[in-house]
């Protein structure tokens, strides 16, 4: 069953939306960079999950082809929970249900978890949502790159393979963060301290003790903008069932740099 793409209309603006096949259903959250989006983000491992769940990628307000806010804050994680919490009662109405969260979408699935005991699965990638200083390689990550060569140097933080980064997936991600000014919203997204934005991304202690259902935290030990120790492993400690797969040689993304090992991970916890 091929992926069908649609939009649905939200809080005055639009969710872009990648659904398909069957199964245990599993709603995919992508992350925060310039460009990025489910299409992107989700590339090498969209199409396998779908021939075995039934899946759900959506692009957050903001970003990829979804809509955007008319009104500044353009960066509110709640906002972005209640799209979250929409598309997760679109896809589940009370069943068992699984998340899938890369970045700021790592801390978004997190939250969700928190707050519905219906959610029983989660895989959180170089997920974000513990307290930790901005590092240059998210500070670059959150600001606009107006040139080509800007864009390429942001990977070098990102990406461990740079193999990876070809003139395919350059080109791609700069169609989406070219078009319909979209360099001045997402300036305006990150503008100022970046630290006050990665501060409205850490998950309290109260949130923290009510997720309950299984959890498995993947990580590339090179992670630069979001670092493994400073993040992976403080909420694995605060959360007891947490199991946690560390991956050699790879930077902030996984299923972009090791889909394979991102994809036996995800069998072994959604099954």
């Amino acid at each position: 069953m091929p992926i069908k793409e649609y939009d649905l209309k939200f809080e005055g603006t639009t969710i872009h939306c990648y659904e398909g096949g069957k199964g245990y259903p599993i709603l995919m959250i992508h992350g925060s960079g310039p460009g990025t989006a489910s299409a992107s983000n989700w590339v090498h491992v969209m199409d396998p999950l779908s021939k075995r769940y039934h899946i759900l990628a959506i692009d957050m307000i903001g970003f990829g082809l979804s809509g955007r806010r008319t009104k500044e804050p353009y960066f509110d994680v709640d906002m972005w929970s209640r799209q979250a919490q929409f598309m997760l009662d679109r896809l589940s109405r009370g069943e068992p249900v699984g998340l899938i969260g890369h970045s700021l979408g790592g801390y978004m699935v997190l939250r969700l978890a928190s707050n519905n005991p219906r959610v029983d699965k989660v895989l959180a990638q170089g997920a974000i949502g513990a307290k930790y200083k901005v590092n240059p390689a998210i500070n670059i990550s959150w600001n606009f790159p107006r040139k080509e060569a800007a864009f390429r140097k942001l990977y070098k933080y990102v990406m461990v393979d740079q193999s990876l980064m070809t003139d395919r997936f350059v080109k791609e991600r700069l169609a989406i963060i070219r078009k319909d000014g979209y360099d001045e919203y997402f300036s305006k997204m990150f503008k100022g301290d970046k630290q006050r934005y990665l501060n409205k991304t850490v998950l309290t202690k109260a949130e923290l003790k009510r997720i309950k259902c299984q959890l498995v935290f993947i990580h590339g030990a090179l992670d630069k903008p979001v670092p493994f120790k400073q993040c992976t492993l403080r909420l694995a400690d605060a959360i007891p069932q947490a199991d946690v797969v560390r991956l050699a040689n790879c930077g902030h993304g996984p299923s972009l740099e090791q889909p394979e090992k991102f994809l036996e991970t995800a069998r072994w916890l959604f099954g």
